[in-house]
């Protein structure tokens, strides 16, 4: 028998039963009994061979029985009574759908629908959904982005989808571009392998028409870059390897732009490769830095640059035919690339760090720059943590030379502050470790239902999120690369505005996820 999930949302009885009145509620205790406790197991052994060879997602939304117990009352009875009318009635909605039962041949299909749903892309009643019931209060946009931004293989399904309503990209002009952007980001930091062979290269290199350029290039990348990927998928293909390719086409364009190289050939591969891989492009305007990280991190492997060298020659052919239905924009529609960095931004593995900024701020002149620095490396594991570019932007070291000040004792009303199951990051500690346990323990404590979470598990799903961190005269942002559990910093106001920064010279910290304030 296959591996299957029976769930009943609810289950609603009206019951007549001929006893005195004194024995009625000992009735219903053992009805409650016999349909908790023994009713689960025999609807499993009398359902699980209906469903053995189907897979995929079945919603019924409500099944009718009405049935008859004759003689005494048996628990046993009753049960074996309910199962066999519940696989009786599933029998008949499975052999004929109706307009309260809803298929999905699988469960990317299922996610899929919800999504399409929710954007207006499709109409399905709610009931069709209640896996998502958690994501009700979030807009449509928010939806698409937390559910395909940890599921690539979705796309295949929302491009079939959307060739039934008349085309793969349907869904891309229905995301807003801010919250595609948050897509590209998050797929680049985590979810896009990129590992994909010639076969994906030149799907999505045969997407990229004028519009397709047009876009790219101007104002809206990120819904660029999602038609990409969804006109990209295609039968047998696998979503992601196409999702990695799609974002490795778009990016190498805006760096042949960026770069503007000379000629064809082998020195133009060359010299592109060598730029990639010590991460000049990153840097170039125009080229969004989701989408520039990813490329570097391809051309650090032996095998990328492999497969960035074929893709740049393909790519300088493409964009030599396709480029005339974009050379004659208006310069607002192309914004100016070149080959230059961007003073004050830089790329860090280490930027989900930024988050812990707030708490320093709190205890105002207390901590001095080092100091702080220096509490807040001593949460990070990594070796390479003090030599991180991004990381020293916002964690300069401003004491005097030959300055050692003396750390002073924990704020009583900080530690009274805390949320009780915060604390723990306290436990044992003195001084320093204190210290740092003090600002480890506050940032816990503003994350709705994560407040007792460990060292290591905040350090895995926020503190080790790279992303981009730029400098100014009056502000510093940091944008991460859309770590997993965004939607919880959202909800905590740790995105956004977030005030001043006394130990970074009193100048403004903007944090954002995935591209949105």
């Amino acid at each position: 028998m296959d591996t299957h999930r029976l769930g009943i949302g609810r289950l609603v009885t009206d019951c007549t039963v001929i006893t005195a009145a004194d024995q009625a509620a000992p009735l219903e205790r053992r009805l409650n009994r016999a349909l908790r406790e023994d009713l689960p197991g025999r609807l499993s052994s009398l359902a699980g061979p209906l469903l053995d060879g189907r897979e995929g997602v079945i919603r019924l939304r409500r099944l009718r029985l009405d049935l008859a117990l004759e003689g005494p009352f048996e628990d046993a009875a009753l049960a074996r009574l309910f199962a066999a009318h519940i696989a009786a009635a599933l029998r008949r909605a499975l052999a004929d759908p109706h307009a309260e039962s809803r298929q999905w041949d699988t469960t990317a299909a299922y996610v899929a629908a919800y999504v399409a749903h929710r954007v207006g892309m499709v109409r399905e009643p709610d009931w069709a959904f209640p896996d998502f019931t958690a994501l009700r209060y979030l807009g449509a946009a928010e939806v698409a982005v937390e559910l395909l931004g940890t599921r690539p293989q979705v796309l295949a399904e929302l491009a079939s989808l959307g060739r039934s309503q008349g085309g793969a990209t349907v869904l891309a002009p229905l995301i807003p571009e801010p919250d595609a952007a948050r897509l590209v980001q998050r797929w680049s930091g985590t979810q896009a392998p990129s590992t994909w062979d010639a076969a994906d290269g030149q799907a999505v290199i045969a997407a990229l028409d004028g519009e397709a350029l047009a876009a790219l290039r101007g104002s809206t990348p990120g819904r660029a870059v999602l038609a990409l990927a969804l006109a990209a998928q295609g039968t047998g293909a696998g979503p992601a390897a196409r999702l990695g390719a799609a974002l490795t086409v778009a990016g190498m364009v805006l760096a042949l732009d960026a770069i503007q190289p000379d000629g064809q050939g082998a020195a133009v591969v060359a010299d592109v490769l060598a730029r990639l891989q010590a991460e000049a492009v990153p840097q170039a305007p125009g080229v969004p830095a989701a989408l520039a990280g990813f490329l570097h991190r391809t051309a650090r492997d032996t095998a990328g640059r492999t497969r960035l060298a074929t893709l740049v020659t393909g790519l300088q052919t493409r964009l030599d035919r396709r480029d005339t239905a974009t050379r004659g924009r208006a310069p607002t529609d192309r914004p100016a690339r070149t080959g230059g960095g961007l003073g004050g931004v830089y790329r860090s593995e280490l930027a989900g760090m930024a988050l812990l900024l707030p708490q320093v701020a709190r205890f105002g002149g207390t901590l001095s720059s080092g100091q702080a620095r220096d509490l807040l490396l001593a949460l990070v594991p990594d070796p390479e943590a003090a030599t991180d570019p991004g990381l020293a932007a916002f964690l300069p070291v401003q004491d005097p030379p030959g300055t050692a000040p003396v750390l002073p004792p924990l704020p009583a009303a900080a530690v009274a502050a805390l949320a009780e199951e915060s604390r723990m990051h306290l436990d044992g500690q003195s001084g320093a470790e204190a210290w740092s346990g003090l600002i480890l323990a506050g940032f816990a404590t503003q994350l709705p239902g994560l407040k007792g979470s460990s060292r290591a598990y905040l350090q895995r799903q926020f503190l080790s999120a790279a992303g981009r961190v730029e400098t100014g005269a009056e502000a510093i942002r940091v944008t991460l690369d859309g770590p997993p559990l965004a939607i919880v910093l959202r909800m905590a106001g740790l995105t956004g505005p977030q005030g001043r920064m006394p130990h970074l010279g009193d100048r403004r910290l903007i944090l954002e996820t995935g591209g949105q304030q």
